[in-house]
């Protein structure tokens, strides 16, 4: 079975979107799908525990994260990256000119 795990930066669902770090863990060790706002709770080691992370930007389409090619970049995605930087780093944003240090 596999499962999902969503990272909203803009508009989330409030009835099913949970915001602490605690939640997050917790629906994780259940083997449930993860709605959340808490970018440090998106571990590339989910990809390991079956799940499947999908990212809805503040603009734009969501995308999903895959090891290898991966949408929005152009950076070979490894299990071995941080992706919490990488997202708060601007890596995947489709439009680079509103990145801070860009």
């Amino acid at each position: 079975m596999v499962n999902e795990f969503h990272l909203y930066f803009g508009k989330y669902p409030t009835d099913k979107c949970i915001h602490t770090v605690n939640e997050v863990e917790e629906a994780i060790s259940e083997h449930k799908d993860v709605h959340t706002t808490q970018v440090n709770c998106a571990d590339m080691l989910l990809l390991d525990n079956g799940y499947r992370i999908f990212i809805h930007p503040f603009e734009g389409d969501v995308f999903e994260i895959t090891l290898g090619d991966c949408a929005n970049t152009t950076r070979e995605i490894r299990l071995g990256h941080n992706l919490p930087r990488l997202l708060i780093a601007g890596e995947f944003d489709t439009d680079t000119t509103n990145v801070i240090g860009r």
